[in-house]
């Protein structure tokens, strides 16, 4: 379980199968996959292409258990291999391999993720960047009551049983902000437009706007970059500015390549799409 994303861009397979049905495939392709390794590691031997499960599935009579070997499971991920050309060179290749558009963020949450993610919000609460999100945060009423929810039901979502709470000093005295409330605001949509895309990368620090302009685009020391044009006409640069480390924590790498996920929606002009 996690929360899947998926970056919009307009292209042959979503066409033709359909979002939904791509990410329920992968799903499956992932799910066979896991099998077949879990099984090796157990026995030191190949999985039987007739084991079988009982997979749970929604359908308009309700929820119903089904039957499925593992080979019938790789069958129905076999029209995915029709259309992984089409990914090679793609612009929303994100992850640089088929379906790169597509993304996942594993459950449960660590706690070490919420405190790095709660990190990241401006220090100074009398900064633009602060004052975004508080205009967000009251304009949607964003109370952290989705996550609450997830976080009662046990450690499944969440590591920890209790929020990350950031505190700040205001004009008008104290600010509390709960990291139940910024679950909600990162995933408690279904879609982000490119610009609030844009909004919630500069919040959190993972993208900065106003770089200078490189005379050659080609030649910028950014991986993803974008340029912007003010009300002037001047341009300039937006690009994402966070660095990877492979010995990160988990839900630290994955917070940031959800961030680099929304850069690269920001970047093409198409929304980034949530289920959480």
């Amino acid at each position: 379980m996690g929360v899947d994303y998926v970056i919009n861009f307009n292209c042959a397979p979503k066409r033709a199968l359909g979002t939904e049905q791509i990410l329920g495939l992968l799903k499956d392709r992932a799910r066979a996959r896991a099998v077949r390794e879990f099984y090796r590691r157990q026995t030191g031997e190949e999985a039987p292409d007739d084991l079988t499960f009982l997979f749970r599935l929604t359908t308009p009579e309700g929820v119903q258990e089904v039957p499925l070997t593992l080979a019938d499971l790789e069958a129905r991920t076999v029209v995915l291999n029709e259309h992984e050309t089409a990914c090679r060179g793609c612009p929303a290749n994100l992850r640089h391999r088929p379906f790169g558009c597509f993304g996942y963020l594993d459950y449960p949450l660590s706690q070490a993720g919420e405190e790095w993610l709660m990190s990241c919000l401006p220090d100074d609460w009398g900064s633009g960047e602060a004052q975004l999100l508080r205009t967000y945060l009251q304009g949607f009423q964003v109370t952290g009551a989705y996550a609450q929810r997830l976080r009662a039901s046990g450690q499944m979502f969440f590591e920890a049983p209790a929020p990350v709470v950031r505190e700040w000093e205001g004009k008008e005295g104290p600010v509390t902000i709960t990291s139940d409330q910024i679950f909600d605001v990162l995933f408690g949509r279904e879609a982000f437009h490119p610009s609030y895309a844009l909004v919630f990368c500069v919040i959190f620090g993972a993208m900065q706007v106003g770089l200078p302009l490189p005379e050659d685009f080609d030649q910028s020391p950014y991986e993803l970059a974008t340029v912007i044009t003010d009300e002037e006409g001047g341009h300039s640069l937006a690009a994402f500015i966070w660095s990877t480390e492979e010995e990160e924590e988990a839900t630290v790498a994955g917070l940031k390549q959800y961030f680099k996920a929304m850069c690269l929606a920001y970047c093409l002009s198409v929304e980034l799409l949530v289920g959480s």
